[in-house]
């Protein structure tokens, strides 16, 4: 069974959940910018922001 696609064996062990955590602490208040500087997110993180639609609104992204 090939594992290479999973999140364990690439690195990311973070939880859905918990991304969406991190992503809101980051978010500034009125949602609009969206400031990621030093947040290790790798492929998968990437991937999970990208479907978050509560950043839908979202204009700017510091990184």
């Amino acid at each position: 069974m090939d594992y290479s696609n999973n999140k364990i064996s690439m690195g990311q062990e973070r939880l859905l959940a918990e991304t969406e955590s991190i992503i809101r602490m980051h978010l500034s208040k009125d949602g609009f910018t969206l400031d990621l500087t030093a947040i290790y997110l790798k492929e998968y993180g990437a991937k999970d922001i990208a479907r978050m639609e509560f950043l839908r609104p979202l204009t700017n992204l510091a990184f």
